[in-house]
């Protein structure tokens, strides 16, 4: 059995994977620049359960020490989430920069 190589054919394959590879690791990169990262994403959502529960103490036990320490805490969580999205801001800056710069 004779093999033949169809150089034409081979180059259009290795050109076609090659721009599905980049169009995959470009979306890719864009979802991760754009997904909010889990830990910033669980803080969030333990900020609103707290307001939720304060809210609701709120009208019956105004003053009350639950009260101040779900204040304290949410204060806390709200510096927390700063922080990590200061940091995750930072991230999405340098990796659309080494994204353009090597592109």
């Amino acid at each position: 059995m004779k093999l033949r190589y169809d150089y034409p054919n081979y180059s259009l394959t290795h050109s076609l994977t090659h721009s599905l590879t980049h169009l995959l690791l470009q979306a890719k990169l864009n979802i991760e620049v754009t997904s909010k990262p889990t830990e910033i994403d669980e803080l969030e959502r333990k900020v609103i359960q707290l307001q939720m529960e304060r809210l609701s103490i709120a009208r019956d036990e105004a003053g009350s020490p639950r009260l101040s320490s779900l204040d304290s805490s949410i204060a806390t969580l709200n510096r927390q989430v700063s922080e990590l999205k200061e940091k995750w801001d930072l991230e999405r800056a340098g990796n659309s920069l080494t994204h353009l710069l090597t592109h």
